[in-house]
């Protein structure tokens, strides 16, 4: 198969509205899907970030008076075990309209069980290694450290709805 033929054949796969392996004659053996496109072995995570419904817990609500605004630096990070494997910073993301949604594509990761953390650090003071926050003025999912399993040429996706002061 020609360059040109492969490269016609991955972005074909990649603009079809469902992922597939893609056979490049000579070419490693490929997973595409729309965000990602993976050696075997290797599958995609996307996280989707929004707001909780109900934002009477939310730091913009119960702090607002102490300068918390409901925007911010959203930092969503990908562990196996304590070791950051992946982490994305999102600048001026707002969460205060409960349409908002941020989906964070961390692309092509091995089959694996993957955990993830995400706040909005509403008062940008985060270390540029922080994935976790305790700060009142951030914003922090009910579940603090939920987990995925990345499986080989899949797409695992992940939605984390922050509810409440990180405090």
């Amino acid at each position: 198969m020609s360059r040109l033929a492969v490269c016609l054949t991955l972005l074909a796969a990649a603009c079809s509205s469902s992922p597939a392996a893609v056979d490049a004659g000579d070419a490693q053996d490929l997973f595409v899907s729309p965000f990602c496109t993976c050696p075997l072995g290797q599958g995609c995570l996307r996280a989707n970030v929004s707001r909780a419904a109900d934002q009477s817990m939310q730091p913009w609500v119960a702090f607002a008076a102490m300068g918390s605004d409901g925007v911010g630096t959203l930092i969503v990070s990908v562990l196996t075990g304590t070791t950051v494997v992946q982490r994305s910073a999102i600048t001026g993301a707002d969460l205060k309209p409960a349409a908002n949604v941020y989906p964070v594509d961390f692309g092509c990761l091995d089959a694996n069980t993957y955990t993830l953390h995400a706040f909005l650090d509403d008062n940008l003071n985060a270390a540029p290694d922080d994935n976790s926050s305790s700060d009142f003025h951030d914003s922090c999912p009910v579940d603090r450290a939920p987990t995925k399993t990345v499986a080989d040429a899949q797409i695992g996706t992940v939605a984390i709805e922050l509810a409440n002061s990180c405090d």
